[in-house]
């Protein structure tokens, strides 16, 4: 799914959420973000970023709010009608997506699943960017054999 419902007032799609990415000006190498529900649905941004040294991770979810709110009314309804800001960001380590890529090489997938998707990956994709760990499964380059079915 390449869409991200928030309380149902809004419907994020990959673009609008790359496009306030990228109208922050940070410098960042990759993203991905998932909706998590806690007390209220939230929208979580795992974003590892090209240099990070002044930058928090408040910060930048302010900067990422302000822009989702300009460029989707119902997102900004959000926080005028229901009090809701739903936006969290976790600053990810260096090397986070190259790292996730190389186990994903080394166990064998295929180019098409080398890198993570940016629309709500697993809970096993989110901890191998933060932690470094996590079972991740594997769309392996092998061709898989037609089954034999038998009928009565």
């Amino acid at each position: 799914d390449d869409m991200i419902d928030i309380a149902g007032f809004t419907r994020l799609t990959e673009r609008v959420i790359w496009q306030a990415i990228e109208n922050t000006g940070l410098a960042y190498k990759e993203w991905t973000v998932r909706k998590e529900v806690r007390e209220k649905p939230i929208l979580h941004l795992y974003l590892e970023l090209r240099e990070n040294g002044y930058v928090t991770e408040e910060q930048v979810a302010e900067s990422v709010h302000h822009e989702l709110k300009r460029l989707d009314a119902p997102y900004a309804d959000l926080e005028v009608f229901l009090g809701l800001r739903p936006l969290e960001v976790t600053l990810l380590p260096e090397n986070a997506f190259q790292g996730y890529m190389s186990r994903q090489q080394a166990a064998g997938a295929d180019l098409a699943h080398l890198k993570p998707p940016h629309i709500n990956p697993s809970d096993g994709i989110i901890d191998c960017l933060v932690n470094g760990t996590g079972k991740i499964p594997v769309t392996s380059k092998q061709k898989r054999q037609p089954e034999t079915i038998h009928s009565k």
